[in-house]
């Protein structure tokens, strides 16, 4: 009973105090009487999250375990265990919030999509309600597909024991040019119930770090970022960061209006680009027209790595007091970490 209503929950200490509960070693433990006084509620919240409980009868000190078993019927278990019910449902909801998915890295990772892109997961499948499919708004086309199945469905060999144990995975689209060496690495698995040639499966167990899945989910959706503009013939917008500290962005346009750029997985020729300058400046200065992509291009210090740039040529230049990060932030653009498809209601505004 625990398990299920709390999965895909995340309990919050200063709630749980306030709520009543004591912490004893890493854990938070509560108590409380119902039916009465007659019997009593333990429950244990640990540091995963993860609730445990016991049902204890008040008159002989023992448990009451028939509220966990599914077989024993009659009215009064029924009643009991839908009292102890409603004393867990009320933790839930003071005490916990609710996560899109069932591990910590599936939530880290749509966190992140959430800040950088404000798009979430919708679940589609009604009889597999903990899968979450995340795609791009303007066209509904897929990027990402995270699911939770038994880890021996990944593995290659069908003698080996079977491993029953839930795992969640996301699946995402790649260069199919990249399949090959991704799947000679820990934590990539040949794509599961989709098209191997492009698509793959990562095991978001942690094996696999956050920014490494966060970079190929970004190319992910940057395949299908562009779908609609290009079939209509119509270049895609773009907003890109530029750190000061690492390139002097203001200096190189001051010398030609022509500069090399680094390379962004899904820009072509003819697309719009538009970069936003970093602290201390904080705004949008440059609005650049990309003519010509994928130049071979090596490079590599502490901040910056290339392997591929794209000419980029000055067509306007913005004060920075116009489209500072407070006025896109009105817009919705709350982060600018990478590459993005430029949002219509920015474009509208900045083209007035």
């Amino acid at each position: 009973m625990e398990q299920e209503l709390f999965a895909r929950h995340t309990a919050h200490a200063d709630k749980l105090v306030s709520f009543g509960f004591i912490k004893k070693g890493k854990d938070f433990f509560y108590q409380e009487a119902f039916h009465r006084g007659a019997f009593r509620a333990e429950i244990t919240v640990r540091p995963d999250s993860s609730v445990t409980g016991r049902v204890i009868d008040t008159r002989t000190g023992g448990e009451y375990s028939a509220v966990h078993v599914e077989e024993a019927v009659g009215s009064f278990v029924g009643t009991i265990r839908q009292e102890y019910k409603q004393i867990l449902l009320n933790v839930r909801t003071a005490c916990f919030s609710k996560d899109p998915f069932l591990f910590a890295q599936s939530n880290r990772i749509a966190s992140a999509l959430a800040e950088k892109y404000q798009e979430y997961p919708d679940y589609p499948f009604s009889e597999l309600p903990h899968y979450g499919v995340f795609r791009y708004p303007k066209n509904r086309k897929w990027y990402g597909l995270i699911m939770n199945i038994p880890k021996y469905r990944l593995l290659k060999d069908k003698k080996a024991p079977k491993d029953e144990t839930i795992v969640e995975i996301l699946n995402l689209k790649v260069d199919s040019k990249q399949v090959d060496a991704l799947l000679k690495t820990k934590g990539f698995y040949p794509c599961y119930h989709m098209n191997r040639v492009n698509w793959i499966s990562i095991l978001l167990d942690g094996t696999v770090p956050d920014k490494t899945i966060l970079t190929l989910l970004e190319t992910s959706r940057n395949f299908v970022v562009g779908t609609t503009s290009r079939k209509l013939g119509k270049p895609t917008s773009w907003l890109i960061p530029a750190n000061p500290k690492y390139f002097d962005i203001d200096g190189a346009f001051a010398k030609d209006d022509t500069i090399l750029w680094k390379q962004s997985s899904a820009v072509q020729v003819g697309d719009l680009v538009y970069l936003y300058v970093a602290a201390p400046v904080s705004a949008v200065r440059y609005k650049c027209k990309v003519l010509e992509v994928n130049i071979p291009y090596k490079y590599k210090d502490k901040n910056v790595s290339m392997t591929r740039v794209m000419k980029i040529k000055r067509l306007k230049m913005y004060d920075p007091s116009l489209w500072t990060f407070e006025k896109l932030k009105t817009l919705g653009i709350t982060a600018l970490r990478g590459p993005r498809f430029a949002p219509d209601n920015f474009l509208k505004e900045i083209t007035k």
